[in-house]
Order: structure tokens, then C-alpha cells, then sequence
């Protein structure tokens, strides 16, 4: 005879609390039907989001999740701290498994008593036989889920407003919840932005994604792509658990999956459709969301205390020109953070660097104005202003092209670079690629026409020696070995990088119109002493805003 003890009376009564109060809550809808065969995956995901703290989590079979192994505090711990820690929890249960699969039942612990009378209640016959296979970890979601309803007070009316525009179903609007807990700012590990977590592929399909706008961003111009995908989905599946599915799971995943199963039935994919990517997050998607759709409108039956942000109101245009956000917030006098927090789809390179916005961007304006206002500070600005065309200085990669070595052309920093196109240090590029190079209009900078007083370096190419490279740049073999701390006699190889003090050798930043004939006539210095200080042949072609090393005389 087992006797139960305090800790473990508990954790039985959180078992069977929980397993009848979402078991008599269901959620019942003409679009959204609730298979049996999930009604235990929709009580764990219940479970998880109203139930289970972040800072502590489930242990459960990934086939049969209403088998809960065990309810663990996990703290703050997350990446290899949690899964060394979880790793120990797992062996643990994967030795119950093992002697309730391997003892007679009179030998079984508590636990193991315990385990089995779980797999007898919630699972086949057979489940034993591979369960310690299936025993997953889920972090419980309790405060994410709260803060996603009162977010949700901003976004929520103007969603459903939308949502009947595209004629699909009310419910949809609870869908944030499961993908990004109404957080704009949402970014997944897989590159997925926005309250509607779009990857960059599928979002540039209905919304603008550039170096300038991502209209992911935006809660209500991503909500508009949504709607406009789920119909779509519907439409090619003809079912809208399929259509949910999908979201996650992609359209042609969902079509292999109706194909190979010869079924639309959301239950029997979930159960026979085998794949490599449908997974468990797959499989439970539509279970998530269907327990969204009872969390929300019973929110008081789950939560205490939720304090809905008011709405977000906005008026928006479209611009039909390019224009620079400081131009907007000083003719319209709105504060530049005013319009940074009403416009989250503009990047933040944008405002650090005043980057024109794009012609075609919606930008958004406070309630408070009215749309004459809005129009007539627009029409108001100077011509000079706007402009049909990109104003903005743009530098197309060419083979052989490295960040640095850009940099050195353009004469900005690699830094700038990289934060101006929204880039990553170790970003890739590719011949062809079109990057944007801050201008003197838009980016802090030193006067790069004045004659340097410090120095600059070259890489040495094939055939280069030091007295050639002296003539090149206008000073002395002997200062060039100076600042380089080596000997006048010393020889250099191709690939070395040399400092070279240029006090008599300038830059010259290229104007429209410009070509080598005329820099050289402007400058005074040879084209073939510009080809080589620069590093470029007669064919280059010259931009705008490019800078140009000017060798000295001597």
C-alpha cells in the first residue's frame, strides 16, 4: 500500500483540477470545429498559457501531452543551463518509464504507479513501449499570455474590423496570441517579424520589406497581409483548420499533407502525416490557437487582473514622393519620436541617418490631426524636398568587393555601412547588390576634401615597390618606412597593407557629371596616378558622392 504525501496530494489535485476545468470549457465554432481526438492537446495548451508560469514548466509525453510527468521550476535559467538541467530531470523519468515497462506492479514506486495510471487514462496500449522517446519540455506561458491581452487593447478593434473587410473569420483576430503575444517588436530565431510573424519571403508577397520600410512591423499593415494570406490559404484548402495549419506550416506542406493522407480532416493529418518538418510544432499549432480562442473572450475566468492598453489610433497617407523624416516632423511639427513610435515599420537607420523614406510608404500621423492639417503641412514643403527619384546615394558591389574595401572607396565607415543597409558585420554580399552609402546630408562626418594630416593605407599589389608608392602619394620613401617601422631596403610582397602618411595627398568626392578627364583636369594629378591610388581601372564607372584618394605631386 502507497501513502501519498503532502507534495504529492498536490500534484495530483493540479492534475485533476486541471483536467476538468478545461475539459468543461470547451470552444465550439461553425469555422473552428474541436476534433476529440485534440481535446487533450487543447487542455495542455489551456494549461500552458493561463496555468504555468515562465518561470517554470512541463514535463510530458510529446504524443499524449495531458501525461505530465512532472511541473518543474526552472527560474531564469534558458539555452545549455536549462537543457543540462532538464537532461537530468528526463533520465529521471526515463527510469519510471523503464521499470514500469520492465518490473511487476508490485515492485513499482509512487511515481511509477503514478506514470502508468497516466498512460492508462490518457494513452493506447502501446504507448509505453517508446515513451521515454517522447518526453518533452514546454516552459509554461502564463505572463506572456497576460501581457498579449493587454496589448491586445491597442490592436484588437481595428483587427476585427479588417478581418470582416476580408470576409474570414472573427476568430482569426486571436491568433497573435500563439505567434507573437500582440508584440509588434516580436522577432523569432528563424527571421520571422511582427505581430503576424512573417518571414521575409512571405511577407514581401503583400507588404513592403526594404532597406528603408519593413511593413511587418506595423500591426495593422501586417494584419492586412494576414487576412489577404489565410484567405488565401482557405481558398487552395478549403478548410481553415488547414488554412491555420498552413500559416505555420506552409501551403504546400498542408496540400503534400491532404495528398498523401487523402484526407482534410485536421485530427487524421495530425495523426498520419508523416514528414520531416511537420513536428510538434505543427501538429499543435491549431491546437494553440483553438485554445487562444477560448482564453480571450473568458479572459476573467483565467486571469484577475488585465489592464488593456487603449487603442492605437492613427491617421495615415501614402507618399508619392521620397522625403526625409526630419523634413516631415518640422513642417507637420511632430516630434521625431512621436513618429518613430507611430511609424514602427520605417527603420531605425532611417532616423539615425535622416534616409529619405521611400515614394509608396504609408506613414502614419497622431488622431489628433485632422487630414486637411496632415495634407496642407505636406503640400506646404518646398519642392526642393521631395523627388520622384531615390535621393539617396546607392554603391552597386562589384566582384571581388568587401566591406572594407567599399569603405575605402565611398570614404565612410564600414560601421556606417552596414548599420545605413540594416546589415551585420558578417552579413554576406554579392555582385550586383545595391547598398546605401550615407552622404555629407545625412551622415556625421569629417570634411574629407581637406588635406589629411594623418595617414592612409594601401595593400600592395604585384610590381609595387616603395620608392613607385612614394611617387604615387607625394612623400618620401624614408617616411613611408617611418610610420611603418621598417628599413628603406626592407622588400614588400603583394597583400601587405602599408601606412602611408599622406600629408600632402587629399581626397576628392565625386560630382554629378564627373569622369577621370575632368577630375584630373580639376585636380591637377594624372589619371594614371588616380587609377592606380585608387585601385581601379579606365573602365570603373564613377558615382556621385564617391571619394577619390588625389596622390600628391612629388
Amino acid at each position: 500500500m502507497y501513502h501519498l504525501t503532502i507534495k504529492q496530494t498536490i500534484f495530483w489535485a493540479f492534475i485533476g483540477l486541471g483536467h476538468l476545468l478545461f475539459h468543461t470549457s470547451g470552444f465550439a465554432s461553425q469555422y473552428f470545429p474541436e476534433p476529440p481526438s485534440l481535446r487533450d492537446n487543447i487542455s495542455f495548451w489551456k494549461k500552458i498559457y493561463t496555468d504555468v508560469s515562465l518561470k517554470e514548466g512541463l514535463l510530458h509525453d510529446s504524443d499524449y501531452p495531458l501525461i505530465i510527468f512532472k511541473k518543474v521550476y526552472v527560474g531564469n535559467r534558458h539555452g545549455r543551463s536549462l537543457s543540462r538541467y532538464m537532461k537530468r530531470e528526463k533520465r529521471k523519468i526515463k527510469q519510471y518509464i523503464s521499470h514500469v515497462k520492465n518490473r511487476p506492479s508490485s515492485k513499482w514506486s509512487f511515481e511509477e504507479l503514478r506514470i502508468a495510471d497516466l498512460y492508462e487514462k490518457f494513452a493506447p496500449g502501446h504507448a509505453l513501449k517508446r515513451a521515454h522517446k517522447r518526453i518533452r519540455f514546454q516552459r509554461g506561458q502564463r505572463e506572456r499570455f497576460l501581457k498579449g491581452l493587454e496589448r491586445s487593447g491597442q490592436y484588437i478593434d481595428e483587427i476585427r474590423q479588417i478581418l470582416r473587410k476580408y470576409n474570414v473569420p472573427p476568430e482569426l483576430a486571436y491568433l497573435p496570441h500563439v505567434e507573437s503575444s500582440f508584440n509588434p517588436k516580436a522577432r523569432s530565431k528563424a527571421g520571422a517579424s511582427g505581430l503576424w510573424q512573417f518571414i521575409s519571403s512571405t511577407g514581401r508577397l503583400y507588404l513592403n520589406i526594404n532597406s528603408a520600410v519593413d511593413e511587418r512591423r506595423d500591426p495593422i499593415l501586417s494584419t492586412i497581409a494576414a487576412a489577404k494570406l489565410l484567405k488565401h490559404n482557405y481558398d487552395k484548402l478549403n478548410s481553415w483548420p488547414l488554412a491555420i495549419t498552413a500559416y505555420n506550416h506552409g501551403l504546400l506542406g498542408m496540400k503534400r499533407a491532404v495528398r498523401r493522407t487523402g484526407s482534410r480532416d485536421i485530427s487524421l493529418i495530425i495523426k498520419h502525416h508523416k514528414s520531416r518538418s511537420f513536428r510538434f510544432a505543427s501538429k499543435n499549432f491549431y491546437s494553440c490557437f483553438i485554445a487562444a480562442t477560448d482564453i480571450d473572450p473568458n479572459y476573467k475566468r483565467y486571469f484577475s487582473k488585465v489592464r488593456f492598453l487603449p487603442p492605437l489610433k492613427r491617421k495615415y497617407l501614402k507618399l508619392s514622393y521620397y522625403i526625409r523624416v526630419n523634413v516631415i516632423c518640422d513642417y507637420l511639427n511632430v516630434s521625431k519620436n512621436t513618429f518613430k513610435r507611430l511609424n514602427p515599420s520605417i527603420r531605425l537607420n532611417v532616423f539615425r541617418y535622416n534616409r529619405p523614406v521611400p515614394k509608396g510608404t504609408r506613414i502614419f500621423f497622431p488622431d489628433s490631426m485632422s487630414m486637411s492639417t496632415i495634407k496642407h503641412g505636406l503640400k506646404r514643403i518646398p519642392s526642393k524636398y521631395k523627388s520622384t527619384k531615390p535621393l539617396m546615394l546607392t554603391y552597386k558591389v562589384r566582384r571581388g568587393d568587401y566591406l572594407g574595401k567599399i569603405a575605402r572607396k565611398t570614404g565612410v565607415s564600414t560601421r556606417a555601412i552596414i548599420r545605413a543597409n540594416n546589415m551585420r558585420m558578417n552579413s554576406r554580399i554579392y555582385p550586383g547588390q545595391r547598398l546605401y552609402i550615407p552622404t555629407s546630408s545625412n551622415y556625421k562626418h569629417k570634411k574629407r576634401n581637406s588635406r589629411h594630416k594623418s595617414s592612409h593605407k594601401y595593400r600592395v599589389r604585384r610590381g609595387d615597390f616603395l620608392g613607385k608608392i612614394a611617387k604615387m602619394y607625394g612623400v618620401s620613401v624614408k617616411d613611408i618606412a617611418r610610420a611603418n617601422r621598417m628599413s628603406t631596403r626592407k622588400k614588400i610582397y603583394p597583400g601587405k597593407t602599408l601606412i602611408i602618411p599622406v600629408g600632402s595627398s587629399r581626397t576628392y568626392r565625386v560630382k554629378p557629371g564627373d569622369y577621370l578627364g575632368r577630375i584630373s583636369k580639376k585636380t591637377g594629378v594624372p589619371v594614371r596616378r588616380i587609377l592606380q591610388a585608387n585601385d581601379i581601372s579606365q573602365k570603373s564607372t564613377l558615382y556621385p558622392g564617391q571619394v577619390l584618394i588625389i596622390p600628391g605631386n612629388g
